[in-house]
């Protein structure tokens, strides 16, 4: 597996992970795109004044103009990424009163965590899966699948829900939601900026969040027995669920090639 230090790698509470770095991270995607499409534009309009025979010094002022005004669209669409994401589901709240098992176990964890309680929601699909996003006004939403709620037990459901709440008590969902606008952004005109398998930068990402998780859920081999019990599914991936920038993000990730196999090798060595 790849070591490369990134502030993506470590997300789940593992390595440290750094809130600062993550976001410089995507930052960065942000203002190079922005950059780069600020350059190319300018060198464009630059040559068509200096061809209309305005002086050379003033298509370069003009061009820089462009390229700073292009950084500045850039930082203010960053600042404006990562909102409500949704949308993208159909979700059903969780109810207390329907829904005492999860309400309570999320209710104790995020306590445990210091974390304050975040909506809770579920989209109806036979596979076991979950996910966090971002929400009106940025605030989290943990989504979890039907089909997790029905099949696992109660001790693998709080394997599952620690997890989730460990990312959004580091902060790591909001970065995500920032990471997903630009990868909508850039998808409109680099189709390979989205993702279409999984990969061993993913795996090095999930193997963090599932240690995250372990870490503070009261039977750690839990969430082994929940991989066990996704790895006896048909199909890992479900069509069902949306795709595109959201794939790599659940809590198994909606590739037609994913596998969990190696998480579960990891998690047992742990």
């Amino acid at each position: 597996m790849s070591t490369r230090n990134s502030a993506f790698r470590y997300w789940g509470g593992v390595k440290s992970f750094d809130p600062k770095a993550g976001t410089f991270e995507v930052l960065s995607k942000y203002m190079v795109a922005f950059s780069l499409f600020g350059a190319f534009a300018a060198l464009i309009i630059a040559s068509l004044v200096t061809l209309l025979g305005v002086p050379d010094n003033v298509g370069l002022v003009i061009g820089l103009l462009i390229f700073g005004a292009s950084l500045l669209f850039g930082g203010a669409t960053y600042g404006q990424s990562g909102s409500d994401e949704s949308g993208a589901f159909e979700l059903v709240d969780v109810v207390p009163a329907k829904q005492p098992r999860i309400n309570s176990l999320v209710e104790g964890i995020s306590a445990s965590i210091g974390l304050e309680m975040p909506r809770v929601a579920m989209v109806d699909v036979d596979s076991i899966n979950a996910i966090s996003i971002v929400g009106s006004k940025r605030q989290p939403i943990l989504i979890l699948t039907r089909g997790a709620v029905v099949a696992l037990t109660r001790m693998e459901l709080e394997a599952l829900i620690a997890r989730e709440l460990v990312r959004i008590r580091t902060g790591q969902i909001q970065i995500e939601a920032r990471h997903r606008s630009y990868r909508r952004l850039i998808g409109r005109v680099i189709k390979s900026a989205l993702r279409q398998s999984y990969d061993e930068e993913m795996l090095g990402r999930d193997l963090a969040r599932d240690i995250g998780a372990i870490t503070v859920t009261r039977f750690p081999p839990a969430l082994v027995e929940l991989f066990e019990k996704v790895a006896k599914q048909e199909s890992l991936s479900d069509a069902k669920l949306p795709g595109g920038v959201f794939a790599e993000f659940y809590l198994i990730p909606n590739f037609t090639d994913v596998s969990v196999d190696k998480r579960t090798m990891e998690l047992r060595n742990f």
